[in-house]
């Protein structure tokens, strides 16, 4: 009989006739597949007993496993009986695979791509390959950090100053206000700290102007103003209008006025604004007769279609004609011409005269500027301290220190128009004294003298007895013979020249007061002009008053002075000095203070003002 093995017992085979049954004993009997057993089946129905056979012996085959598929570590699992049998298929490799001995390249060393083996049984299944070395690859150097190598992180080289990294930085940023320019700041990297850029000087422009006056609480000047920049004052006053006046603002596009009632609580607000830097005039018309307005002017200069300020005037005061109140009319005081010596001081007293019968509602006191405040200052309550010697150009007599004049209408401002002390005129001639003695120490007698210039002996002991005088047509001839130039010989001050070779960093410059004549010199020497031996300038470090703005232009440097350019007071000469070479320009009132050089190895830049004198910054 054959039957599944799956029953494992003959007990669980029922294939058998009708009223059969397997004995007792071989119920139990098991089986495996594709064995075969023995069992009794007996005879059960109810007439058992009536046959002579009535048991069989019976032969059971079992069938074999089937279905199930063997791997490299598992048998095959029978589909009837669920258990495993037969043997392991090496070659079925079942599950994952997995990696061993890889080894990743180097920029140097070769790798290894690994041997690939079978998670289930261990056995290799691929043998890997080599890795070519690949080579160092390099990120490029910054200013702060040399080249790194993107895949050993090797450091290789030297930093490149020019490839700047990690962002940049402003420094040195300044707002402007309203009397004093502001700068935008020098642009550093943050990587090295290197300068980047240069900042550029700028200009608060006329609305941030307009929010800055209009925020003023009280009704004295705007912090910084100087009079002598924007001279705004009052020229004519009547019962209900003012005229307003100032002095045309070089550069200037326009101006604004602004205005109010005095008193804190009246703020500033625009009146007008004049297109055009001609006008210097402006009438306010349509007031309230015996009160007092004040006013703000502020000059512009349209830049890119943005009108930014260049200069503002002090705060005015003026009352209307009908009232117990009237405008100061003029200015008194002790002196008005002292001189002083450098570190001296003087106390100036001054006073506002008023129309008789009238009162004046004082809204600030009385103010005081100083026109060159490197020769002298003064403080507010009028003390003048002499800083340095200057010199009376106007007198034969330099006796000069200062001149104070009553500016006019709306406040009254003492200004120090000169400066000066001491200094010599050239009023003398050749002496006798000076040619015996230039004459002695090169040892000559009087008639080796004589003889080089044509003149009898008697004649040159006439000049040394004081008896006479050479004719100026022998000056250049008796300074030839001394080898001194015919200034010297004039002055009586003998130079000698330690220049052994011309240097362009030893440049001088030498100005002359009366005609503005320019004369530039490698060197000190004696330089006369209209009889004047003028002194060498000397040159004082550009300060906020006299700064000077730089700009590079393909193979030039801009250069801009923020000056006024008025007949009174402007810049008279721009230069450029290398070591073989100087650029000058010369510069006019009415004009720009600017100008171009050539860059190549340009070591100073000088400009002359002619109030405060000769100014330097030096190229790095």
């Amino acid at each position: 009989m054959s039957v599944s093995h799956g029953l494992k017992t003959v007990g669980k085979i029922t294939k058998l006739p009708e009223n059969w049954r397997w004995s007792d004993t071989d119920k139990e009997t098991s089986f495996a597949a594709g064995e075969s057993v023995t069992a009794t089946a007996c005879y059960i129905g109810e007439d058992a007993g009536n046959y002579e056979k009535e048991s069989q012996t019976i032969t059971i085959t079992a069938d074999t496993h089937c279905g199930g598929t063997a791997t490299c570590n598992k048998k095959a699992t029978c589909e009837v009986c669920k258990e495993e049998y037969g043997e392991l298929n090496k070659t079925n490799h079942s599950g994952e695979t997995e990696v061993k001995d890889d080894l990743a390249a180097t920029c140097m060393e070769d790798g290894y791509s690994g041997d690939i083996y079978c998670k289930g049984c261990g056995e290799k299944l691929e043998t890997g390959y080599l890795k070519t070395a690949t080579g160092h690859q390099w990120q490029p150097a910054t200013c702060n950090q040399k080249s790194i190598c993107k895949i050993c992180g090797e450091e290789y080289g030297s930093i490149n100053p020019s490839n700047h990294a990690g962002g940049t930085v402003v420094r040195n940023a300044k707002a402007a206000t309203l009397t004093q320019n502001g700068y935008s700041g020098d642009v550093y990297c943050k990587g090295c700290g290197a300068l980047l850029q240069k900042g550029q000087i700028t200009q608060l422009s006329q609305t941030e102007a307009a929010k800055q006056i209009s925020a003023i609480k009280n009704d004295g000047d705007v912090p910084g103003t100087v009079f002598a920049k924007l001279s705004a004052r009052m020229v004519k006053v009547s019962k209900t209008s003012i005229k307003l006046k100032w002095n045309r603002v070089s550069g200037a596009s326009g101006y604004i006025i602004y205005g109010n009632k005095c008193g804190a609580k009246n703020r500033f607000v625009k009146i007008d604004t004049l297109q055009g830097g001609a006008r210097t005039t402006y009438t306010h018309s349509k007031l309230k007769k015996g009160t007092y307005y004040k006013y703000i002017i502020t000059a512009y200069r349209t830049v890119n279609g943005t009108k930014a300020v260049i200069s503002t005037s002090k705060t005015m005061h003026i009352v209307i004609l009908g009232g117990k109140y009237a405008n100061p009319s003029s200015v008194k005081t002790a002196k008005t011409k002292v001189t002083l010596k450098k570190g001296g001081s003087f106390n100036l007293k001054a006073k506002a005269s008023l129309p008789k019968g009238k009162k004046v509602q004082n809204h600030k006191k009385l103010s005081y500027e100083s026109s060159n405040k490197t020769i002298a200052t003064v403080s507010s309550k009028g003390i003048v301290k002499g800083k340095k010697k200057g010199r009376d150009l106007s007198s034969s007599r330099p006796k000069l220190l200062l001149a104070l004049r009553y500016v006019g209408g709306l406040f009254p401002v003492l200004q120090l128009y000169y400066c000066v002390q001491g200094g010599k005129t050239m009023n003398q001639y050749i002496t006798g004294a000076m040619i015996k003695k230039l004459r002695e120490e090169r040892k000559l007698t009087q008639a080796e003298f004589a003889e080089k210039l044509s003149v009898s002996d008697k004649t040159v002991s006439k000049w040394e007895t004081g008896k006479g005088f050479p004719d100026i047509t022998l000056l250049e001839p008796v300074a030839k013979v001394f080898s001194i130039s015919v200034a010297e010989l004039l002055s009586g001050n003998e130079v000698i020249n330690n220049n052994i070779s011309a240097n362009m960093m030893r440049s001088q410059f030498y100005v002359c007061p009366i005609c503005g004549n320019i004369v530039h010199t490698m060197g000190r020497s004696v330089i006369s002009c209209h009889g004047i031996v003028l002194p060498p300038l000397e040159a004082e470090e550009t300060d906020g008053m006299h700064d000077i703005s730089l700009r590079k232009v393909e193979d030039e440097y801009f250069v801009s002075v923020e000056h006024e350019m008025t007949k009174q007071h402007y810049i008279s000469f721009m230069a450029a000095v290398s070591s073989d070479r100087i650029q000058i320009v010369k510069l006019y009132p009415e004009g720009n203070a600017e100008a171009r050089f050539k860059i190549n190895g340009v070591r100073a830049l000088y400009f002359y003002c002619n109030r405060d004198g000769l100014f330097v910054r030096k190229i790095r």
